[in-house]
């Protein structure tokens, strides 16, 4: 594949930052809680509705303030933290309000009660803000000429009572230690990290455990007391000259399954195994703490000695401190899923490298499986624990991403009972481990065949069904699904005759 210079694609990177001294670390976390403090303050006095016409001046109805009255030097850490913090803080605002715009237009569009001109004019208010928020405080409105024949008082309560349904009950205060830095705070040179300080002239020398090219604003995070850098970056895309199309069904027993009879990533079910046995053995021994914790502050509360309750609260303390802390915790989690991640980043390339396709035909998993279903393996509590969030998450990301780098086209598509019908006849069958029976006696998977192979070939025939589309209901599939079999016995026993025809002779 050739380079394609006019594609972008960002790519974000996370640098890790070890072996920090007492002092620095010290700094470090003086400066994310002045940082944090910062961004609580704006979101408590600027997420209401009579901040809304400010958002977008901000940086002089806010930032310059702030300057001309001496506020900034109130939080005892460089100006240049507060400004950033201030422009985070209002970028989280300004995203709660796009989020609960784009909710009432929705809201709008589902009203049947109004007419087209009704909901012109509600989001004629959406749009122009200035307007929107003179509506939401009951002031003095300018309504346009050509809404003067509606009942704009009725639609005012009608947008009031959206917006407020849309918003978030509450403020979003920030608790996790991160911050924003732009390019003036910092320099890198192979693996040395300098970064500007409490002092003027004095940054922290710190090392990284990678090279990297840190561009731009990036954001740091304390984690463990490890700093962890996160930045994204522009990689190369590449033309794909290729025309092949595959369907792929991601499942547990693999990574992947094709409908050309490939597999990717295999052994995939042992290692997700290992990943969420490991998991559930360590949660159960800690779920007996949590017991007794319960049982600690019941007694406390119940108690009326303080020696007593004093007792009773340095044991509670060390259980905290010794027997349910997340370090060691964490460094386990973590290196599983790097393993994980590992062997759906192979599974990935290796697809994408032997297949050489063009069009990646893939079922759509973003559902949440039921709960109180025990048909299939999927909905049980066991298999929604191995089919966990954030393994279907990294390989539905690993494909998306090294797919936009390649220039190959991701189509989703219904994956309602993909992996319980025969691709051959369109029969139910059943699915024992990695093997697919078909009921029809008469079909070729009768004897059995791989799974992922029929499921790969149902996948990709989706692809141009016009009747199941990808919000079609499971129930409907199922439907859609019987009377094609249906019309097809029925086609079946009128082209061929009961009896044989006869042999003419010449």
């Amino acid at each position: 594949m050739k380079e394609n210079k006019n594609k972008k694609l960002i790519k974000n990177v996370k640098i890790y930052v070890n072996n920090i001294n007492f002092n620095t670390l010290k700094d470090l976390k003086t400066i994310f809680k002045k940082y944090n403090k910062v961004k609580n303050l704006i979101a408590s006095q600027y997420s209401s509705i009579n901040s809304l016409n400010i958002l977008g001046d901000y940086k002089k109805e806010i930032r310059d303030v702030w300057t001309a009255n001496g506020k900034l030097e109130e939080f005892s850490i460089p100006k240049r933290y507060v400004r950033l913090a201030i422009d985070d803080s209002i970028g989280n605002i300004k995203t709660n309000w796009v989020a609960c715009f784009e909710k009432c237009k929705i809201l709008i569009s589902n009203n049947k009660n109004l007419s087209d001109e009704e909901k012109h004019y509600l989001r004629y208010l959406i749009k122009i803000k200035d307007l929107l928020c003179c509506v939401l405080t009951d002031k003095n409105v300018i309504i346009p000429e050509q809404f003067l024949n509606l009942n704009i008082k009725k639609l005012n309560s009608l947008i009031k009572r959206y917006v407020r349904k849309s918003l978030p009950s509450k403020s979003k205060y920030s608790k996790t230690s991160s911050i924003m830095i732009d390019e003036t705070q910092y320099t890198v040179n192979k693996l040395n990290f300098s970064l500007s300080g409490l002092i003027k002239n004095h940054p922290y020398k710190l090392k990284l455990n990678t090279l990297s090219n840190l561009t731009g604003n990036i954001r740091l995070k304390l984690v463990n007391d490890t700093l962890v850098i996160y930045n994204s970056i522009d990689t190369k895309t590449y033309k794909n000259v290729n025309t092949n199309e595959i369907g792929v069904d991601k499942n547990y027993i693999n990574v992947f399954d094709t409908n050309n009879g490939n597999s990717y990533g295999k052994d995939f079910n042992k290692l997700s195994n290992s990943y969420t046995d490991t998991l559930n053995a360590v949660n159960k021994k800690r779920q007996e703490y949590y017991v007794k914790i319960k049982e600690l502050k019941e007694e406390i509360s119940n108690s009326t000695d303080f020696s007593k309750i004093k007792k009773l609260e340095i044991k509670l303390n060390n259980i905290y401190k010794f027997n349910l802390g997340f370090i060691k915790y964490n460094r386990l989690k973590n290196k599983l899923q790097e393993n994980l991640r590992k062997l759906i980043n192979i599974a990935v390339k290796d697809l994408i490298s032997y297949e050489n396709p063009s069009l990646i035909v893939v079922e759509n998993l973003d559902f949440q499986p039921k709960k109180n279903s025990k048909s299939n393996f999927k909905t049980t509590k066991k298999g929604r624990n191995k089919l966990s969030g954030f393994v279907k998450g990294v390989v539905q990301d690993r494909l998306e991403y090294i797919s936009k780098k390649e220039n190959i086209k991701n189509l989703k598509v219904n994956a309602a009972y993909t992996s319980q019908t025969c691709s051959k006849c369109g029969c139910q069958g059943n699915r024992t481990d990695d093997m697919f029976y078909c009921q029809n006696t008469n079909c070729v998977y009768h004897g059995g065949v791989s799974s992922g192979l029929n499921a790969g070939q149902n996948v990709f025939k989706r692809k141009d069904d016009k009747e199941i589309s990808l919000k079609t209901k499971p129930y409907i599939v199922l439907s859609i699904l019987n009377k094609r079999l249906v019309d097809n016995e029925r086609v079946k026993s009128i082209s061929e005759p009961n009896q044989p025809r006869p042999t003419w002779k010449k």
